[in-house]
């Protein structure tokens, strides 16, 4: 295994964080630069050395380098190129630790429980409260335009098929977590639509709301009665399309966003601090199943899913919005000059009317 990659991304990342320093004076560039290049370093030196922790290092740094530049790629090509260059090492790291986990050596070693399940509740914990920014800036605003209510929707019924999924597994217990307090707060947000975007009263939406709830936990048990004794036989198949199902939904709640997106030409009603803690609970969620003895591919093609199409959202925003504000701007601008134009024809018209009479 090589020590290149991390070598390398090391010696960016300290140059540019003090490079980074040398011209603007920012000290958290240059702590966050020379912190990211450190472990990169560390990390290069274990696996030269084969000491342990090298490549989860290499791992961790490469999310903390691709998470701090994805906020700002469309700012120039600095961060564009961090970010490649992160997933890239990322990717590169990841597939030597799954090479290595199916080794015989590492098959006799422990699963890292702890690491499991320390990233399994970041995981939780964002996915508790990714979606209570976009809850309190649709209360806020007494509005839900640009929110798409079948996003919200989609979400919930996948969080069923995803509930019942991991259960049926017995994953960890806060990726167990995740799903239901995922598919409650898509429900509340789906309210939120059904009473500000078609102006229907609260007491017709909260017998709505509970039933819906009610309904999605009985589907859920259900589903998860009827899978776990094939389950249990060793018939892998129901399970896993409960699995490939949550996955497709969370795919096409995406597109009915997008068609907002498209027909606003800007990222509106959708909160970009909602979609970045979601876009890192599947990160975390993610990372949390590398550590499993056994890695899920299901539940990681459902996450891995959620950060790509998270992260269009918030590209989206980052290349759209800036032009609507410019637009917005230039408009305000003219306006004035076309009431300059439209006035001078208002006098004209009253010396024909005295003429006239």
């Amino acid at each position: 295994m090589s020590a290149y990659p991390a070598y390398v991304m090391g010696g960016l990342c300290v140059i540019g964080g003090i490079t980074g320093f040398a011209r603007t004076r920012s000290i958290p560039s240059l702590v966050a630069g020379v912190g990211v290049g450190l472990l990169y370093l560390w990390s290069a030196d274990c696996i030269r050395k084969g000491a342990p922790n090298g490549i989860e290092g290499a791992l961790g740094a490469s999310a903390l380098l691709l998470v701090s530049s994805l906020p700002r790629v469309a700012k120039g090509p600095v961060p564009a190129i961090l970010a490649t260059t992160s997933t890239a090492a990322g990717l590169y790291y990841g597939n030597k630790y799954l090479a290595l986990r199916e080794s015989s050596r590492l098959l006799q070693m422990r699963a890292n429980s702890v690491a499991e399940n320390v990233l399994g509740t970041l995981g939780a914990v964002c996915w508790t409260a990714q979606l209570l920014p976009q809850v309190w800036k649709s209360w806020r605003e007494k509005s839900t335009k640009g929110l798409s209510p079948w996003l919200v929707l989609l979400w919930a019924v996948s969080a069923i098929f995803l509930g019942a999924y991991v259960i049926v597994q017995n994953l960890n217990i806060p990726l167990i977590l995740q799903p239901q307090l995922f598919g409650f707060l898509c429900l509340i947000s789906w309210s939120q639509c059904l009473h500000y975007g078609r102006n229907l009263s609260t007491r017709k939406v909260a017998p709505v709301f509970i039933a819906a709830i009610g309904i999605a936990g009985g589907l859920q048990a259900g589903l998860v009665f009827a899978v776990m004794p094939s389950y249990d036989k060793g018939e892998s198949r129901p399970v896993a399309a409960l699995g490939i199902l949550s996955s497709v939904l969370l795919s096409l709640a995406l597109f009915p966003q997008y068609y907002e997106i498209y027909k606003h030409k800007e990222v509106v009603g959708i909160s970009i601090p909602f979609i970045f803690i979601d876009m890192m609970g599947g990160v975390f969620s993610d990372l949390s199943l590398i550590f499993k003895e056994k890695f899920d591919v299901i539940a990681g093609v459902a996450y891995s899913l959620v950060i790509a199409l998270d992260a269009v959202v918030l590209l989206l925003a980052l290349i759209l919005n800036p032009r609507a504000r410019r637009a917005r701007r230039r408009a305000a601008i003219s306006n004035p000059q076309m009431d300059n134009v439209a006035t001078p024809s208002v006098p004209s018209r009253r010396p024909s009317l005295i003429q006239g009479g």
